[in-house]
């Protein structure tokens, strides 16, 4: 948070001219990633989502800024509002649940490749984005977004029905 606050600073309230500030963003992100990465290779440093680390902080830092930079010129080439982004910025949170559950309850089953290995991931991919695209523009289309605390709330509600069953099943 403090981090994406000093950007927004910088972004927002520097007098630096717009491309000075898309180079030092640009910059910025690359940095992150590049030295995350290298971490990453040192033991107890390994780049872990679930275990988090310097490195996978560094470089979901690094990958953000750099998407942002993209997101950024997209706008300007497109100059208006392109909808994709719009739907899934209303809901962050509840896009990465939808995300993380099923691929959470795939990977418990041994599931998440379809037995296939690198294929069967892009396949899961692409049947998570379309799923999760799917169901924001049906929320789009009914004029609903799911707020950050309703999301977390039917988070919490599910993992606390989940836990038990797979307790229960030996899942984990």
């Amino acid at each position: 948070m403090v981090i994406a606050a000093c950007l927004g600073e910088y972004m927002f309230l520097s007098n630096d001219p717009e491309q000075k500030k898309y180079k030092m963003m640009a910059l910025f992100g690359l940095i992150n990633f590049v030295v995350g990465l290298i971490l990453s290779y040192i033991p107890t440093l390994e780049a872990s989502k679930r275990q988090v680390s310097l490195s996978y902080c560094l470089i979901c830092i690094g990958v953000t800024v750099i998407f942002l930079i993209g997101f950024i010129a997209l706008d300007k080439v497109f100059n208006k509002e392109i909808k994709l982004f719009t739907v899934y910025g209303k809901n962050p949170f509840f896009v990465y649940f939808l995300g993380e559950l099923p691929t959470f309850s795939l990977r418990m089953a041994g599931f998440l490749d379809l037995g296939m290995g690198p294929i069967g991931l892009i396949i899961m991919l692409v049947i998570l984005v379309t799923y999760i695209t799917a169901i924001l523009f049906l929320l789009e289309k009914k004029g609903k977004s799911i707020s950050t605390e309703k999301a977390t709330l039917i988070f919490l509600i599910v993992v606390l029905v989940l836990a038990p069953i797979l307790l229960l099943t030996g899942v984990i």
